[in-house]
């Protein structure tokens, strides 16, 4: 048997020895502490990545346990970061190993004038730690590469690192929004909405039924788009119209209570009123009627989709 995980790793088998811990990417948080033995893959995970790895010639010289083994919680309860040289260059992934399939799953990536950022989902809500913005990041340029299956979810800055367990795992690389439903039908007016998202940089991790259909007064397709699930998220509701509305009015006033009431009309008849803690911004065209909740949201459907704020 081999002494240690640093030499030609295709003629022996990993043992229990000594490991350094590694990333490829820095999480939300500091770095692992002591290593929890049973929060690391078993010999037969271990030696599963190994052998993944050196049938692309890729040799496993450093192992640890992962920053990122909180992500999806009791689903995963064993990760390690493995680590080893790609062409040359230092290249580690990320591994978390699942005991049962998580549904829900996305990824998304962003690139910005800090870094890259990565941000993993379920069911459309963040997987961040305390005031975390990302599941984790990149303090320079480089891109980060996820892939998931059943059994196993990957995190790392090669990409042919993350290639080679694609082909030998039979991964695929997550979609960055969640539907919900899954068999939630897709409208061709969505696309437009996610490119004005994209184009500001904001990532819609959740896609759903809009329960604001009849706003109008009669019942249109509707879609809800969502930044980040639950209370305090982002989102916009965007009502797809068959024909131009004429003479749609937004009326803002505020209750004895300190609340937010807004009345919606088609010329001089009432449609809808509601009201509550947060400002709602809204907008309109001949193709669109957006409801939005947070102004970095309203901004941009007004400047990807042309529409302009309704009259009082």
């Amino acid at each position: 048997m081999c002494a240690a995980l640093v030499v030609v790793v295709t003629s022996c088998e990993p043992t229990e020895s000594t490991r350094p811990t590694t990333s490829p990417v820095g999480s939300s948080t500091s770095a692992v502490a002591t290593p929890d033995p049973s929060r690391l893959p078993t010999l037969d995970q271990e030696t599963t990545i190994v052998r993944s790895l050196a049938s692309a010639g890729i040799h496993v010289e450093f192992f640890g346990q992962s920053k990122f083994g909180w992500i999806l919680g009791s689903a995963a309860p064993r990760s390690g970061s493995f680590g080893g040289f790609v062409d040359g260059t230092p290249a580690r992934a990320d591994i978390l190993f699942l005991d049962r399939p998580v549904e829900g799953l996305t990824g998304c990536t962003r690139l910005d004038a800090s870094g890259m950022s990565f941000t993993v989902s379920l069911r459309g809500r963040p997987q961040v730690l305390g005031n975390g913005g990302a599941t984790g990041y990149t303090s320079s340029m480089s891109p980060v590469y996820l892939a998931t299956s059943d059994r196993f979810f990957v995190i790392t800055s090669n990409e042919r690192l993350r290639d080679a367990l694609r082909s030998s795992l039979g991964l695929s690389v997550p979609g960055c929004t969640w539907r919900e439903p899954m068999t939630l039908p897709v409208f061709p007016e969505e696309a437009p909405v996610i490119a004005a998202l994209e184009a500001a940089q904001i990532q819609s991790t959740l896609i759903g039924g809009s329960k604001f259909e009849d706003l109008l007064g009669e019942r249109q397709r509707a879609r809800v788009f969502i930044e980040q699930a639950g209370a305090g998220g982002a989102g916009a509701d965007v009502l797809f119209l068959e024909q131009s509305i004429g003479g749609v009015r937004v009326c803002a006033t505020r209750t004895s209570a300190g609340l937010n009431r807004y009345h919606i009309f088609v010329g001089d008849r009432l449609v809808s009123t509601g009201e509550g803690t947060q400002t709602i911004f809204y907008s309109i065209n001949d193709r669109y009627f957006v409801r939005a909740v947070g102004e970095r949201f309203h901004e941009a459907l007004m400047r990807g989709l042309g529409t302009r704020e309704p009259p009082c």
